[in-house]
C-alpha cells in the first residue's frame, strides 16, 4: 500500500512541477511580449512626431517658395505624395503585424511535447 501511496505522490509531485515549469515559461513569455509591444509603441509614436514635424516643416518651406498663385497646386500635390506614403506605410505595417510569429510559441511547443509524450505512454 506504501508503494502505490509513494507511486501516486510521485507522479502527483512530477505533475505539478510539470506545471510549474509551463506556468514559469508562459510568465516569461508574456513580460518579453508586454515589453516588445511596449518598445514598439513608444518607437511607433516617436517616427510618427518626427515624421509629421518634418513634413509640416517640408511642405510649408516648399508652398511658401512658390508664388502666390501656384501654391494651392504645390499644396494639392504635397497633400496627394503625403496621402500616398500614408497608404504604403499602413500596408507596410499591416504585413508585418501579419508576419510575425504567434506569441507564446515556445509555451505551446512545450505542452505539445508534453501531450505527445503522454501519448506514448499509453
Amino acid at each position: 500500500m506504501s508503494g502505490i501511496l509513494d507511486s501516486l505522490r510521485k507522479a502527483c509531485d512530477d505533475g505539478l512541477a510539470a506545471v510549474q515549469h509551463r506556468v514559469e515559461l508562459f510568465g516569461l513569455e508574456l513580460r518579453e511580449e508586454k515589453w516588445r509591444f511596449i518598445e514598439t509603441v513608444v518607437l511607433v509614436l516617436a517616427a510618427f512626431f518626427l515624421a509629421m514635424m518634418a513634413v509640416l516643416l517640408l511642405s510649408a518651406t516648399l508652398v511658401f517658395s512658390f508664388r502666390d498663385e501656384a501654391r494651392i497646386y504645390v499644396a494639392a500635390a504635397l497633400f496627394l505624395v503625403n496621402l500616398l506614403g500614408a497608404v504604403w506605410a499602413f500596408a507596410t505595417v499591416k504585413k508585418r503585424v501579419k508576419g510575425d510569429p504567434a506569441a507564446f510559441t515556445e509555451t505551446a511547443a512545450q505542452l505539445r511535447k508534453d501531450r505527445e509524450w503522454l501519448d506514448s505512454l499509453k
